[in-house]
């Protein structure tokens, strides 16, 4: 239970399946991962949450909670498999 006023910030996120899902973190997250996450937004950067509250209901929206974790543009080959994907899929749209 939060005491006091929270700081938020949302992003949309898109999933594996290419589709979009809202995400909101909290308080600390901000200072760290959201920053982060700010300064390589525009690379489309793979990240990989652990441990987030989510809720359905009008689509999958996911907020983070203190047990949460994030991984940032890991060196793992299903992140790249990712990448492809959605680099494949930018290009079909330019074209």
């Amino acid at each position: 239970m939060r005491n006091g006023p929270s700081t938020i910030q949302e992003f949309t996120l898109i999933d594996q399946l290419l589709k979009p899902v809202g995400l909101t973190m909290w308080d600390q997250f901000i200072a760290n991962e959201s920053a982060t996450i700010s300064e390589v937004i525009n690379r489309k950067p793979v990240i990989i949450v652990m441990r987030l509250k989510v809720v359905s209901h009008n689509g999958i929206s996911l907020s983070t909670k203190p047990s949460s974790s994030f991984v940032i543009n890991p060196n793992h080959s299903k992140a790249t498999t990712l990448e492809e994907r959605l680099a494949a899929l930018v290009g079909s749209m330019v074209a």
